[in-house]
């Protein structure tokens, strides 16, 4: 079976790379959406007993941020300077991360696929040795037929050549009884 990076190296090669990364994008999507699942009910459970004990802190810390907005509020000028900056090194960043999963969910897609065509080349070949059983059962007993069919039209011949000689014979008895009575008949006129 190949490896991740080998399926990832395979399907960036593919013409199928795009089919591949949307394969990939939903076996990842159906993993996700289960492990979130079952992730979440354990955290509502831990969140509901967190929850009474941080009302109180929450509250408290709000008081101390409101108290440090002046501030934060002085320095915003300072920071939007800086906004198209981070901004590009934020965009390069999640472009290199979405490329990277773009590749990580093609060879992921490839290796969905080819699990898949596998799995559906065993069901023919299973398929396949199924109907030649049948097809062999099948030329057995048309074939065990015509013998059987065989046998019996052999003996319908022999039993037909035994009647039609006794009768040739007992044709010909009468035949020569009535040229032997003729002979008679002529000798004695």
């Amino acid at each position: 079976m190949p490896t991740a990076t080998q399926n990832r190296k395979a399907a960036l090669a593919s013409d199928y790379a795009p089919l591949y990364a949307v394969a990939g994008l939903a076996d990842a999507a159906y993993t996700t959406v289960r492990q979130t699942v079952t992730a979440t009910i354990t955290d509502l459970r831990a969140r509901q007993v967190k929850i009474n004990s941080q009302v109180s802190e929450r509250a408290g810390l709000a008081r101390t941020q409101v108290e440090a907005l002046p501030a934060q509020l002085k320095a915003v000028p300072e920071q939007l300077k800086n906004l198209p900056d981070v901004a590009k090194a934020q965009l390069d960043e999640l472009t290199k991360q979405a490329n990277a999963t773009y590749g990580d969910l093609a060879g992921r897609g490839k290796g969905a696929v080819d699990r898949t065509v596998a799995t559906a080349k065993d069901a023919q070949a299973k398929a396949g040795s199924r109907f030649a059983k049948a097809a062999d059962e099948a030329v057995e007993t048309v074939t065990e037929q015509v013998d059987d069919a065989g046998a019996k039209v052999a003996d319908a011949t022999a039993r037909a050549r035994k009647a039609t000689g006794s009768a040739r014979t007992t044709a010909a008895r009468k035949a020569g009884g009535a040229a032997t009575a003729a002979k008679r008949t002529a000798k004695r006129a």
